[in-house]
């Protein structure tokens, strides 16, 4: 009787401890769930933020009227090393002069000179990856964006100039006009 009553008793406290181990076991995954859930989120917000670095090595305007100011500009540029894709659709353009501010947006691929004051355009000038998306750049592409002023620069103007992406570092440029303009294509920067 005492046999049976001390295995019961173990069979009991074996049953029990099972039942701890399956409870156990059940909570460590749930939270393990959990914990995979926020590490996600916290990759893709990190991927975001670090996103892409642009790196603008030349800036040319351009006297189209032959008045001694400048119309247009072009910003020869690439992404810098480590650099993911950036998407031209949601990236904007501020221009910042002691008078004026501009802000641009995407206009489209391949069009030389932009239509309007409001937007800017991307021509490639060399592209590494064929098969890419049309409005995006790639790490070793070159891109010419091309933006119209309104109103024109006049000599001796400091310029301000921010490429902002959505995910990534802003672009910061920063420079002065020459104090007289003479030929059609004036160097800006750098």
């Amino acid at each position: 009787m005492e046999t049976q009553k001390s295995s019961r008793g173990m069979l009991l406290i074996v049953a029990m401890v099972v039942i701890m181990s399956i409870l156990a076991a059940g909570s460590i995954i749930s939270a393990a769930g959990g914990l995979e859930r926020v590490s996600m989120a916290t990759l893709h917000g990190t991927e975001k933020n670090v996103g892409s670095t642009i790196v603008v090595f030349y800036v040319i305007g351009d006297d189209g009227s032959d008045d001694g100011k400048i119309e247009n500009m072009d910003l020869f540029l690439n992404l810098g090393p480590a650099s993911r894709s950036m998407n031209w659709s949601s990236t904007k353009i501020t221009i910042d002069r002691a008078d004026d501010y501009q802000t641009l947006l995407y206009a489209g691929l391949g069009v030389k000179k932009p239509t309007g004051f409001e937007d800017f355009s991307v021509y490639y000038l060399q592209r590494q990856q064929k098969d890419g998306i049309p409005d995006h750049i790639y790490k070793g592409d070159r891109a010419q964006v091309s933006l119209r002023l309104d109103p024109p620069v006049t000599p001796e103007e400091k310029i301000f100039i921010q490429i902002i992406p959505e995910y990534g570092n802003i672009c910061r440029l920063s420079f002065k006009t020459p104090q007289t303009m003479i030929s059609k294509r004036v160097e800006l920067y750098p």
